[in-house]
């Protein structure tokens, strides 16, 4: 198959040199032209060996090769255009003559910035930073702790998560490890049953709209937007989590990730990856919010699709396909794995084997280590609810101001 997608891209670059060569002709710098037409010419070529020697075992090096060469077509390709465009739109009739027209450009534009340096730095009028009593009585006004504390809450999920991150990070090894298998387990599973159900929802709405049940023209760019927002944001906090998490232990406080109990490098990755996932999750249901952001009906704007995901969220649970389920089967090649006891050692030893781990935790444990389907259900209807009421009593008293100025 790899061959096959290979001799596809030869040939488009094939076509793409005749077309490129034939166009050649129109501009005053003909070789110009030409070079970039070969220059994506090698790209696609060598694009298409990488795809062949997929195929061909013992060939890593000339696919490496290939990529190099391709990646350095590559950016002859773009600086040839480049100049192309240029003299196209100064109309030089030779590189010469754009390169020195372009300097003097340059040049001019570089001694005009520099003459009016302080200008372009600090404005006329500009008092932007002002040392003097002022200061000191605006500080110690009464508006000044409500900003304070309205800075508190907004860093309030911040430290909600530095503390999450160093409850995820402290104990011994051992256990941290198999704590980390089953949180992980649980949250892949949740968020497999949550897509499922966003896919669904998704389709039966295109469904209505189409068979002009519901009259409403879908937003899907927004909800997209709307999940790589949440996860955009969480990762953000995860990030800023992690750099913070070395400090806890200038406070006396342990942290860990790796076996031995040491903070690894590895925590920079960790945790915006873990709060990029419960910002995946939340994005999803924050994204039935938005795609009916057209209609006018506000029950249908803020309540439509999102009961809809609620409602395909438990008949997933209901036909066997909830987070226990799934997790079960997950699990299923390891039932026959022997646990050969619970100790540290024992688990240190499997502290690579995610699965093991979770086998142990079932065997050492009370047997349950998925998130129950109803406790489940019961919180994803709560967070639905919960952001579709906030939503829509904002929409309404946005609407019913609106409304009472126009009575005006």
């Amino acid at each position: 198959m790899f061959i096959a997608i290979g001799a596809v891209l030869v040939v488009g670059g094939i076509w793409r040199l005749s077309k490129l060569v034939g166009l050649a002709s129109r501009e005053n710098v003909r070789w110009l032209a030409i070079t970039v037409a070969g220059a994506e010419f090698i790209v696609w070529c060598a694009a298409g060996l990488c795809f062949v020697q997929l195929d061909v075992e013992g060939h890593q090096s000339a696919s490496i090769v290939a990529f190099g060469v391709g990646v350095a077509a590559l950016g002859l390709r773009w600086i040839s255009d480049r100049l192309l465009r240029g003299i196209r739109a100064s109309g030089a009739s030779t590189l010469r003559e754009f390169l020195v027209a372009w300097s003097h450009d340059q040049l001019r534009k570089f001694r005009f910035a520099m003459s009016h340096a302080y200008r372009i730095i600090r404005p006329r009028g500009c008092r932007e930073l002002r040392f003097g009593f002022h200061a000191i009585d605006r500080l110690l006004e009464p508006g000044t702790l409500v900003r304070g504390y309205l800075l508190a809450l907004i860093l309030s999920p911040l430290l909600l998560a530095l503390t999450l991150a160093w409850v995820m990070t402290t104990g011994n090894g051992a256990g941290r490890a198999v704590m980390n298998a089953v949180i992980g387990y649980n949250a892949l599973t949740i968020t497999s049953t949550l897509t499922a159900a966003l896919i669904t929802c998704v389709a039966l709405l295109i469904l209505l709209t189409y068979g002009r049940i519901l009259a409403v023209r879908l937003d899907l760019r927004r909800a997209l937007a709307t999940i790589a927002a949440w996860i955009g944001g969480a990762s953000a906090v995860g990030a800023l989590t992690a750099a913070l998490l070395p400090l806890l232990s200038v406070l006396g406080l342990t942290v860990a990730t790796g076996t031995e109990g040491v903070l690894t490098p590895a925590v920079l990755i960790d945790v915006p990856a873990g709060f990029a996932v419960i910002g995946y999750a939340i994005g999803v249901v924050c994204a039935t919010l938005k795609i009916c952001h057209s209609a006018r009906d506000l029950l249908v704007r803020r309540f439509f699709a999102p009961a809809l995901l609620a409602l395909i969220v438990a008949g997933l649970v209901y036909v066997g396909a909830g987070p226990s389920v799934i997790l079960d089967s997950l699990l299923a090649p390891t039932r026959a794995v022997a646990v050969p006891g619970c100790g540290e050692p024992v688990v240190r030893s499997h502290v690579d084997d995610q699965a093991w781990l979770l086998r142990a935790a079932q065997a050492c444990g009370d047997g349950r280590v998925a998130v129950d389907d109803q406790v489940f259900l019961g919180c994803v209807v709560a967070v639905i609810a919960a952001f579709a009421s906030a939503v829509f009593v904002r929409d309404f008293r946005r609407s019913a101001r609106v409304l009472s100025e126009g009575a005006r």
